[in-house]
């Protein structure tokens, strides 16, 4: 269990002790008011644990949590099916052209450190391209 350090919200403390998988959340959550749990949701938006954290509740959080939370999995979902398609697109468009590249952070750590990139937040793509094949990529990616 997470300490009871003061200076970490009551909320929070639920949520990181949900995702250590200590065992002890059930009574935190079941604890916390409507107002408690509009924290939580939004210290896990503004720390990108929202997605986590909904696949470790082990509790049932009120409907309306639930139904939130379930939003906020097919959004991401939806968005992932996007950077993907254009990821996709990307590579195929480097390949045709020889510009070799890497695929940087994001779902290039799936299934090592996520089993399901849709379970991690991601809006973009990060490419690491050979100094000298920089300005030849960009006139690909524009195009």
């Amino acid at each position: 269990m997470l300490g009871r350090d003061r200076r970490i919200p009551f909320y929070a403390r639920a949520v990181l002790n949900t995702l250590s998988l200590s065992g002890d959340d059930g009574l935190a959550l079941r604890n916390l008011s409507n107002a408690d749990w509009k924290n939580l949701l939004d210290f896990c938006d503004r720390t990108q644990l929202t997605l986590l954290f909904s696949q470790h509740l082990r509790e049932c959080p009120p409907d309306w949590v639930k139904r939130r939370l379930e939003r906020s999995l097919a959004q991401n979902a939806f968005r992932w099916n996007r950077v993907k398609s254009a990821f996709e697109e990307c590579a195929a468009a480097f390949s045709f052209e020889a510009i070799p590249f890497v695929l940087l952070k994001g779902f290039s750590h799936c299934p090592d450190f996520l089993e399901d990139p849709r379970l991690r937040t991601q809006y973009d793509l990060d490419l690491l391209f050979l100094p000298q094949d920089v300005m030849k990529a960009y006139a690909v990616a524009l195009s």
